[in-house]
């Protein structure tokens, strides 16, 4: 179940499929042999039960098994996007990102996004018609470790409920891929416990880490699409789920194997910090302060964002990963993250204004956030960005206000 994460309960979060085993990336040189339609739903069958006795949940009900190519994928993810998402919610969510640059400005967005979905996709869960879906192109030979991971999904399905826990039209990029890592990383432990059990290695839950399996995942992402377009910061959310979302559910597991992560199920984390620090999840002592619309910069009583978002830890830490100088300090620059909002305000005079409010522990958590996408401005627009407004593209102007341990941003973009 890749979620096309960055794109919260966008396409990012509103699609959930596999990643392509790295493993494959080494084989894709030779021929490879492509197992036939009978042959790939019998893999489904065992695969199920494998999924099953590692997991500890029963399989309630029998999932049907379909076998699709990648025109019927494609139709899949378009039909995704028409009908679970709100009305001009993927095209908000474009102006949001572009506006604040975590993705460049001339990045078609949808069309690229859904063209890299279908190049990573093995398989997927469909919650909605309880069924199982094998991509008909891929090799047998990492058939059943996609149908491992995906039928685990379906396990999670009928014991939590995916339609409940990822609510795809009023999520945020923060909370839906916070709870994709758990969705995904969930279902990567039992995929990747299956292989170990095969190769008579012991448990996931007895290593000290799991570093090694998520290289695995990355490379299968990253070298795997044969698709260079997608810049670094949206990739890195769309790898997230599977990446963060192992090395959470490995913290699970050594406290307490996989009843340790049913428990979560029951107390889903509610920020991409609390995937990105365990042990402030296991404590429960983060509480987020997510800023209210009407405290967005040039919001009034009758001035109020259209639409807005949630980047949280992860998403601001993947945005100034777009860009060599700021990259090196993303990870440290979003620490100390305790809230955020981003609004996109309606067209006036033919411009939008976009304003996005980050909010930080103190105010040297704010400073470093803000030296850092200073950094990612210059290096974007070759330009600074002061209190006053700036012109940073013929069609963009931005301007950055320091409050103490507040960083305001706002961008003003022609339509």
């Amino acid at each position: 179940m890749r979620n096309t994460l960055a794109l919260k309960a966008t396409l990012i979060s509103a699609l959930s499929l596999a990643l392509l085993p790295a493993k494959l990336l080494a084989q894709e040189a030779a021929p490879l042999k492509v197992a036939s339609q009978p042959e790939l739903c019998e893999i489904s069958q065992q695969a199920i039960v494998h999924a099953s006795k590692i997991r500890g949940l029963s399989l309630k009900e029998t999932v049907p098994c379909v076998v699709q190519d990648k025109p019927e994928v494609e139709a899949f993810l378009q039909e995704t996007i028409k009908v679970d998402l709100p009305p001009k919610k993927l095209q908000m969510e474009e102006v949001a990102y572009r506006s604040i640059g975590l993705i460049p400005d001339s990045f078609n967005y949808a069309t690229t996004l859904v063209e890299f979905l279908v190049s990573q996709i093995g398989g997927y869960y469909d919650p909605k018609r309880k069924q199982f879906i094998m991509a008909a192109w891929l090799p047998a030979a990492v058939q059943f470790g996609v149908a491992v991971h995906e039928l685990t999904h379906a396990l999670q399905d009928q014991h939590y409920g995916l339609l409940k826990i990822i609510d795809r039209k009023s999520g945020t990029t923060d909370t839906d891929i916070a709870i994709s890592a758990l969705v995904e990383g969930d279902a990567s432990a039992v995929m990747f416990d299956y292989e170990r059990s095969k190769a008579g290695q012991p448990a996931l839950r007895y290593e000290s880490s799991v570093d090694a399996l998520i290289l695995m995942q990355v490379l299968g992402a990253t070298m795997g699409s044969g698709d260079g377009e997608i810049p670094d910061s949206l990739k890195a959310l769309l790898i997230f789920p599977y990446s963060s979302g192992l090395r959470f559910v490995h913290a699970l597991l050594r406290t307490g194997g996989y009843t340790e992560v049913s428990k979560a199920y029951q107390r889903l984390p509610n920020s991409t910090r609390e995937v990105l620090h365990p042990q402030e999840y296991r404590a429960g002592t983060f509480t987020p302060s997510i800023p209210e619309l009407s405290q967005l910069e040039s919001a009034t009583h009758t001035y109020l964002p259209e639409y807005s978002d949630v980047l949280g830890e992860f998403g601001i830490s993947s945005l100034l990963s777009g860009e060599a100088p700021s990259r090196a300090v993303a990870s440290e620059a979003a620490m100390g993250w305790i809230g955020d909002r981003v609004g996109v305000f309606p067209v006036q005079a033919g411009k939008r204004l976009v304003s996005w409010l980050t909010r930080w522990e103190s105010k040297t958590d704010a400073e470093q956030f803000l030296q850092a996408y200073q950094k990612f401005i210059q290096a974007r627009y070759k330009k600074e960005l002061p209190t006053s407004w700036t012109v940073l593209t013929p069609s963009k102007s931005g301007r950055m206000i320091s409050l103490a341990s507040e960083v305001s941003v706002q961008f003003l973009v022609q339509e």
